[in-house]
């Protein structure tokens, strides 16, 4: 593992050690190729590309309208699309439309250079698609001319040539539409008419089995049927009631006792024996001076006690006599059990009578269905038709409101977003590009003269290189001898020579990349710097004419005197 690293350093330092002796077989031509790459670069071909951007927007409704009844549909595929804006019939019509200005101004000069420039468009033009979807389309055209102008006027004049054709064509569409949908309409009316006195005649003759009427089998059957369930439901609540009177006056008894009561005597006697006892003991106390204490007092308290239980145990009043009389209760009840029985026979009635006339309406109303059936169909039939027309009256409307737009979109909106400017930044050559490939060839240059200088060279830079080569053996070697005159010359070579001759090659380098720059990137500049140097020359070779025969005038007015 050592001894690979060590080769490998080795390796680099030789490498490194070549590189520094042949610096100058490297720098050199690296610096020719670069600039040569530059400098050729200011003399190729200038292309410019000039970018429209265009929309396409398409109504929902037209689409629709257009899809029910239009000869021809609003909604172009993609490739019908690019067909149309970029085809060769559209770069022809285009050209052969601009040709009188690209002669003019020199651009076709001949029938070749039309069909050359036609060919040309044809090849460098790019339609892009950038967004797309069911109602919406967005494109791009790019084309790369020699001319900014040209490329310009070319692809707005197919954008303006499709905006203009499509919009003729959607006027001739709707006009078209219009005429269609008033033959559908018209058409449709006449049906619609014709079902509806079919169904007015069949009502008239069947007015009394059709739902609709006030009057009708069905409403006095529904109504009929609704009174009968009303009765019913009454009745069973009047039988579960009749039954629960009857459960309560089985419960009641016929007769009541009644009870008189009086004063209980032996409570009376118990009451007036405890007066007696009460002003006996006051007597004791207030007559006769006796304390609570003393036992007299005690024993008359004790029997007060005793006697108050007894009276608290006795009853204050006791029943003196007994009387049987007839039960109210009962007899309001049986009173409401007859009435409820009254009311059950007038139920049953009224549900005999309804019975009867449900019976009576159903066997009227045995044709009711299939009458009820045709009459469906009848009135299926005049809303379909009135449908029908409504719709068709709807999309003619729409047709008619597509021709009253100003801006001619007819429901199509056709947008030019971004027209195509004449750019002055050409696409070719790319400004990185040649600085990549004049550093990439001017570095494959460099390396290429180092390699070879270094295959041809057969000297020997050292004692070792001289011993291995040669079978002479090596006793020793003297180093380099080096003068004053050579330290001199060689700290001025490495201090102002070398330093000078880098310093030449990178502003030669610099001036070229800079008016590479200025040409590619910022021409206007480049056009300003000339416009003032040819003023700047016209307005010296203006000055120097009028100078010298200022003089000549002047030496022949002097010379006769």
């Amino acid at each position: 593992m050592a001894t690979n690293k060590q080769e490998q350093a080795k390796a680099i330092y030789e490498l490194w050690d070549v590189i520094l002796q042949h610096r100058w077989r490297f720098v050199l031509p690296a610096f020719l190729v670069m600039a040569l790459v530059l400098l050729s670069s200011l003399f190729l071909p200038r292309k410019y590309q000039a970018t429209a951007h265009f929309e396409r927007r398409n109504a929902p409704e037209l689409i629709e309208a257009i899809r029910s009844g239009a000869s021809e549909s609003y909604i172009d595929p993609m490739q019908s699309l690019n067909k149309e804006i970029a085809g060769s019939h559209a770069i022809a019509q285009v050209i052969q439309d601009l040709r009188p200005r690209l002669e003019k101004v020199g651009y076709i000069k001949s029938e070749s250079d039309f069909l050359q420039l036609r060919s040309k468009v044809k090849q460098q033009l790019l339609v892009n698609r950038e967004y797309a979807d069911n109602t919406r389309i967005q494109l791009k055209l790019e084309l790369i001319l020699d001319d900014p102008n040209i490329a310009a006027l070319i692809v707005n004049g197919l954008v303006d040539r499709y905006i203009n054709t499509t919009r003729s064509a959607m006027v001739d569409r709707a006009h078209s539409s219009i005429s269609y949908f008033d033959g559908l309409i018209a058409e449709h009316r006449t049906e619609l008419e014709k079902k509806q006195q079919e169904l007015g005649e069949f009502e008239q003759e069947h007015a009394l089995l059709l739902p609709e009427q006030p009057f009708s089998i069905q409403t006095q059957l529904g109504e009929t049927q609704e009174e009968l369930g009303r009765l019913t439901t009454d009745l069973e609540g009047l039988e579960i009631r009749r039954r629960t009177l009857r459960d309560a006056i089985a419960q009641e008894p016929t007769t009541t006792p009644s009870v008189v009561r009086g004063p209980n005597p032996e409570r009376v006697r118990l009451t007036l024996k405890m007066e007696k006892l009460q002003e006996n003991i006051r007597e004791h106390i207030t007559t006769m001076r006796m304390t609570e204490q003393h036992p007299e007092v005690m024993a008359l308290r004790d029997q007060e006690k005793e006697l108050q239980a007894k009276i608290d145990a006795t009853d204050e009043h006791i029943v003196t006599a007994t009387e049987n009389h007839p039960n109210p209760k009962r007899a309001e009840l049986e009173l409401r059990l007859t009435g409820a029985n009254a009311e059950r026979d007038a139920l049953n009635e009224q549900i005999t009578l309804r019975r009867e006339k449900i019976a009576e309406l159903t066997a009227m109303s045995a044709d009711m269905l299939p009458v009820r059936a045709k009459h469906r169909k009848l009135v299926a039939g005049v809303d379909t038709s009135q449908k029908d027309v409504d719709y068709y009256q709807n999309m003619r409307r729409r047709a008619e409101n597509y021709l009253t737009p100003e801006t001619g979109d007819r429901g199509v909106q056709l947008e030019f977003i971004r027209r195509a400017e004449a750019l002055r930044h050409p696409v070719s050559p790319n400004l990185v590009q040649v600085i990549l490939v004049a550093g990439f060839l001017g570095v494959a240059a460099g390396a290429l003269s180092v390699f070879l200088a270094h295959r041809t060279d057969e000297s020997f830079r050292n004692a070792r290189q001289l011993s291995e080569a040669t079978t002479i053996p090596l006793l020793g070697s003297v180093s380099e001898l080096i003068t004053r005159q050579h330290r001199r010359m060689r700290k001025l070579r490495y201090s102002v020579v070398y330093p000078m001759n880098a310093a030449v090659m990178a502003s030669v380098l610099l001036l070229f990349a800079g008016v590479l720059y200025l040409d590619l990137e910022r021409p206007e500049v480049l056009e300003q710097i000339k416009d003032r140097a040819k003023s700047a020359v016209t307005a010296q070779a203006e000055t120097e004419p009028n100078e010298t025969p200022t003089i000549g005038l002047a030496a022949v007015e002097q010379k006769p005197h």
